[in-house]
């Protein structure tokens, strides 16, 4: 019973949350972060260019790089941060108790694990390189009006890495008044 409970909420590939299971615990991080007042990040990944690596390769070059990006949100993770993958190459963690500065950090951090993973996936060949695009924003528990705005200021944030080329991130509020959502 335990097995099938776990495969109902976790993706086999990755081993995090599937979409549903995900945004249920983002809900419920973000009304803990608004009824107490504590910070809260989000932040939505797209790995860049992956339809390209499946065209290129095949499907299991194309799963062991989703597999492997997996192993590396997992392994940026604390104990109290949630990750999910919300579609083929998407991916979203939560991250309780962070404000800016230090999700900036992580997030450097990850965008750094997944550029390290270039040319290290097995039957892949050495130039296969794999890089994301990153959107993040915080909430400091009233800055918001609402879970939507957020995820919608995290989606701004994620467009804007991919127009400018991918391979970053961009927090939401470091956009011009003319280029947010």
């Amino acid at each position: 019973m335990d097995e099938l409970r776990h495969r109902a909420l976790f993706d086999d590939r990755t081993d995090l949350l599937r979409p549903r299971a995900f945004q249920q615990r983002l809900s419920e991080h973000f009304s803990a972060a608004e009824r107490h007042r504590f910070d809260l990040a989000l932040a939505l990944v797209d790995l860049d260019d992956f339809g390209r690596v499946n065209k290129a390769y095949d499907h299991t070059v194309g799963d062991l790089v989703i597999s492997r990006v997996g192993g590396a949100i997992r392994s940026a993770l604390r104990a109290e941060d949630v990750a999910g993958r919300l579609g083929g190459d998407e991916f979203a963690l939560v991250l309780p108790y962070t404000g800016r500065i230090d999700a900036a950090r992580v997030v450097r951090r990850l965008l750094e694990d997944i550029r390290g993973l270039s040319g290290r996936i097995p039957a892949a060949p050495p130039g296969v390189r794999i890089t994301a695009s990153v959107g993040f924003e915080t909430f400091d528990g009233s800055d918001l009006s609402s879970l939507e705005q957020l995820r919608a200021h995290t989606e701004a944030a994620l467009r804007e890495a991919k127009r400018l080329g991918g391979d970053r991130a961009v927090f939401y509020r470091s956009l011009s008044a003319r280029g947010r959502a």
